[in-house]
């Protein structure tokens, strides 16, 4: 399941049952921002955890969201670090939602994305990489790690010029762009890795979960390979 807060219905799933957030998002005591870095995914652990959680009208609050039952998905031992990983594939994209601030001029925003693009090339998408590598088997491709510094390397001086220039419309030309780049990909991972969670079967783990992230390291390099060809032409 996938929801963003700015395009479709705000879904959680809590203890097999699905919430619509529509109406409690601006009313959560604890802020919007933890439930926005949490939509799409199954909460019941995370909740269970806060102890403000287990009071009355709490469950009475949560009754009010509740629009579905759902049967819990039965992930096999060997398939744990898998579902992990697409769960850390799907915070990331929420993590896009969360940052974003409509009321933020254009200038400070794209400071602020290109901060985000950067974190995400250079500590998330190598770890993605890393993950994917275990699964497969195979290692990173160094031509990878190398086109991939470059772009981390490049982008910081396109948003400082931009910034320097307090050119508004291109700060949020630039901004949407990076943006998307990165939801792109991870919208493609996240896509795939569901697929695969909803084929596993005990007998076929490692077949899955292998073939499908393949798919996905091949897709990271594709998009690795266009992001430095993007900046080079830039």
């Amino acid at each position: 399941m996938r929801a963003q807060a700015s395009t479709s219905v705000p879904l959680v799933v809590l203890d097999g049952r699905v919430l619509d957030l529509s109406n409690f998002l601006e009313h959560h005591p604890g802020g919007v921002a933890v439930l926005l870095a949490n939509l799409g995914r199954d909460v019941s652990a995370d909740f269970h955890h806060v102890t403000a959680h287990a009071r009355a009208a709490v469950t009475r609050k949560l009754d009010q969201q509740a629009i579905a039952e759902v049967a819990p998905l039965t992930i096999p031992p060997s398939a744990k670090d898998f579902a992990r990983f697409v769960d850390y594939v799907r915070l990331l994209l929420n993590s896009f939602d969360v940052q974003a601030d409509p009321a933020r001029d254009p200038v400070s925003d794209v400071f602020y994305v290109g901060q985000l693009y950067s974190h995400f090339v250079g500590d998330h998408l190598v770890s993605l990489l890393t993950m994917l590598a275990e699964t497969t088997g195979v290692p990173v491709e160094p031509a990878a790690l190398q086109r991939l510094r470059q772009v981390f390397e490049a982008v910081p001086g396109r948003v400082e010029a931009v910034v320097v220039e307090a050119d508004a419309p291109t700060a949020a030309a630039l901004s949407r762009q990076l943006q998307q780049r990165c939801r792109a990909l991870l919208d493609d991972l996240l896509r795939i890795g569901s697929e695969a969670l909803g084929e596993l079967r005990d007998v076929n783990v490692h077949r899955i979960t292998s073939c499908h992230a393949t798919k996905m390291m091949c897709l990271a390099n594709e998009w690795i390979s266009e992001e430095h060809d993007l900046v080079n032409a830039e």
